[in-house]
Order: structure tokens, then C-alpha cells, then sequence
């Protein structure tokens, strides 16, 4: 089971988003599509999920188009698509198809800081960051085989994102196929397996963790530093992370 992209290339008009870009996003395994801000992470995950038409290169799950595999696919965008006159509930239960009369999915929302009374809120009076968590909730309790996460931590306190990677572990140990970006070097440092490393639309590295933090950690096993010293190589600097919106 994998996510397997080769030599995609994308403009938005003469602006170049994505060049000759491949990758692997293994099965069993949580890759992080790590880059800064710009560096073409939502363009892949728009390609990836047949909202941006893809005219070079191609993007497979496990051979087959998005098309193919739909329905086993689950996907939280940085904004959510919820429909702001129906509840959270609902929208999990109409978007998400979760059982969400279960006892046990309900005990996993309040885990992922969705308490009953926020549940019981119309969309439309969430905040951006409850939005993303609602999004978040319902991409990770949808089954399916592959899992594409932006920004999974966002709005979630150390406990509940603590139970998130939880979760996100289990899933990998079931064999399934996670890629999550981020900003937040700390939260997902001890969680992924797999390193991919976008600048301008490129490439920069491509592997398993320890050997990214091996190559450009000197040494200090930290992912924020290895990620400014790769940048650093290039002749570029790390801009400072996103402001904690949790």
C-alpha cells in the first residue's frame, strides 16, 4: 500500500507551484510532506485529490487514480468543508459516513476535543481552528486505507493531540497509509517515519527520518534544526513556524 508520485509538474499560470516532483508514501509508515509555507504541500494535496487537474506527471494509490479509490481515501484539508448549517454531528455523519450515535465514536470525539456541546453547534458558529478540528476528527475516524492530513495538530491542546498520535500509530501498525504537514516540528518529531522535504516546488530530500536527522541534524536529533540547515544549504532560511493556534 502506498501514495506513489512521479515527475509532477504544475503551474498556476507562469508561476511554477510543483517541478518534476517523486516521492513514495509507504504503507505501514507516516510520511511527513514537510516545507515551508509556499512550497507547493496544498498544490500536491489538491493534485493528489483530483481538485487540481493534473497535466504532467502522475499521482497513484497503489497503481490506481483517485478515481478509482475514492472511497478509501480520507482527507482534512487546512479548512474544512463543512456545511455551516448542519451540525458537527452531522457533518460527520453525512461527510465522514461515522456512526456518530456510537457510544464509543463519541468517546473518541471528546478525545480529540470535540465535547458533546460543540458537537451539538451549527458549523457556521465554530471558529477556524474548532472547523479544522471537526475536519480533522472526521478524517481520522473514517475508515479507509490511505490518510491525508493537513496540519492534524491544529487545534488541539497537548492532551488531545497526544491522543491523536495515538491514534494516528495504531493506524500505521494496522498497515495503513498516513502522510500529515505541519509546522510544528515538536508534535510530529517522534510520530513519523518518513521525511519528504519541498522548497520552491522541489525536492530537497526524500527518505526515512533517521536518516534526514542523521544527514542534517549534526547530530542533535532536532527536525526544526535539520529542516533550517537543509533550507540553510540551498542558500535559503527557515522562516519562523506558524504562530500556535491551538
Amino acid at each position: 500500500m502506498n501514495i506513489q508520485t512521479n515527475h509532477v509538474s504544475f503551474h498556476y499560470g507562469r508561476k511554477e507551484a510543483l517541478s518534476d516532483v517523486s516521492f513514495c508514501a509507504p504503507g505501514g509508515k507516516i510520511t511527513y510532506l514537510a516545507g515551508r509555507n509556499g512550497s507547493g504541500k496544498t498544490t500536491w494535496i489538491l493534485l493528489s485529490t483530483g481538485l487540481l487537474r493534473l497535466k504532467e506527471g502522475s499521482i497513484r494509490f497503489d497503481g490506481y487514480r483517485f478515481e478509482k479509490v475514492r472511497p478509501n481515501v480520507s482527507v482534512a484539508f487546512d479548512t474544512s468543508p463543512l456545511y455551516p448549517g448542519l451540525s458537527v454531528l452531522d457533518n460527520l455523519s453525512y461527510l465522514y459516513e461515522i456512526d456518530v450515535r456510537s457510544p464509543r465514536i463519541r468517546a473518541l470525539l471528546a478525545d480529540l476535543s470535540l465535547p458533546e456541546e460543540l458537537l451539538l453547534k451549527k458549523a457556521s458558529r465554530l471558529s477556524y481552528g474548532q472547523q479544522h478540528r471537526a475536519g480533522i476528527a472526521g478524517a481520522l475516524l473514517r475508515k479507509a486505507d490511505y490518510y491525508i492530513l493537513d496540519e492534524p495538530d491544529l487545534g488541539l491542546d497537548p492532551m488531545s493531540w497526544e491522543k491523536t498520535a495515538s491514534r494516528l500509530i495504531r493506524m500505521k501498525e494496522e498497515g495503513k497509509c498516513i502522510l500529515l504537514t505541519g509546522q510544528h516540528f515538536e508534535s510530529f518529531s517522534s510520530l513519523i517515519d518518513h521525511v519528504v522535504i519541498l522548497e520552491q516546488g522541489r525536492i530537497l530530500f526524500e527518505g526515512e527520518i533517521l536518516d534526514f536527522l542523521t544527514e542534517w541534524s549534526m547530530g542533535t536529533g532536532d527536525l526544526k534544526q535539520a529542516f533550517s540547515r537543509i533550507l540553510a544549504a540551498q542558500g535559503t532560511e527557515i522562516d519562523n513556524p506558524l504562530p500556535d493556534r491551538r
